[in-house]
């Protein structure tokens, strides 16, 4: 069985978008001429004057999904691209980021499973075929790491059971088709908190913002703070991102001197 590979996107009329897939026998020339942007057969004229016949499927990508709140900055090693779990989610990041040096693209929903789905559904599928776009460099055995627009990308999901199965669906799309950029070590997950707890005693005017990860962490830090015979307020649990206001989302999670990232490796993939 010959296996086709994505070679590239295209952008076709109405914010559609066009997979290459490259026969097996197409070799890695390179192409100077493209005759015809639409379904079905793409004739190119190669280098050296081959004439090579390759498929064209149609990509599920409307330009809402597609277009990346993108930053300033050309500096590709600088540059973040945050993967943002739902639109209230989107519009604090909005608010919280550096414009200058980290982009937005949001994704609405659970992502498809790819392990469990064909290539040619990855592709019409919107969030996947958004991500391929936006980072740049291609998928599968064709992904060219140099090409890639962004230094780091970051998935930034809710701190919940649901938000760790998006993060999974993604990390899944990563592994599979861009696994290149796992093992260069610039694919992060984003570690928001879960609680904001607010502690202050008589002799303090400014009450002091203690931000928890998990419950226990909580409830060490609640204990901490009785020891010390300071009083605290009801601290409030974080149910999404988008609970968070924006100076609350950057200092916690997208500032980088202070949030804190997770790295992601081959040893994850398990």
């Amino acid at each position: 069985m010959i296996e086709n590979v994505v070679e590239g996107c295209l952008r076709a009329p109405h914010g559609r978008g066009l997979a290459i897939k490259r026969p097996h026998d197409a070799g890695r020339c390179q192409v100077k001429l493209i005759e015809q942007e639409s379904v079905g057969t793409l004739h190119l004229d190669a280098v050296g004057g081959e004439r090579i016949v390759w498929e064209v499927l149609e990509v599920g990508c409307d330009d809402n999904v597609c277009a990346p709140d993108d930053c300033r900055s050309d500096d590709v090693a600088a540059s973040e691209l945050f993967i943002v779990e739902g639109d209230s989610a989107l519009g604090t990041a909005k608010n919280a980021r550096n414009s200058e040096f980290q982009a937005l693209l949001p994704i609405r929903g659970k992502i498809l499973n790819v392990q469990k789905a064909s290539q040619a559904d990855m592709l019409r599928n919107a969030e996947c075929s958004a991500i391929i776009q936006v980072v740049g460099a291609g998928s599968g055995r064709t992904f060219d790491l140099e090409a890639a627009r962004y230094g780091k990308v970051i998935l930034m999901t809710d701190a919940d059971v649901d938000g760790a199965h998006i993060r999974t669906l993604l990390l899944t799309l990563f592994f599979r088709y861009m696994r290149p950029m796992i093992e260069a070590g610039r694919v992060f997950a984003a570690v928001p908190p879960l609680h904001r707890s607010e502690g202050s005693d008589s002799g303090r005017r400014k009450k002091e913002v203690i931000y928890t990860y998990s419950d226990d962490e909580l409830v060490r830090t609640l204990r901490r703070l009785e020891k010390q015979g300071r009083g605290f307020k009801e601290p409030q649990r974080y149910k999404g991102l988008g609970e968070m206001d924006a100076h609350q989302l950057a200092e916690t999670t997208m500032e980088p001197e202070h949030r804190t990232l997770r790295r992601i490796t081959l040893g994850d993939e398990a």
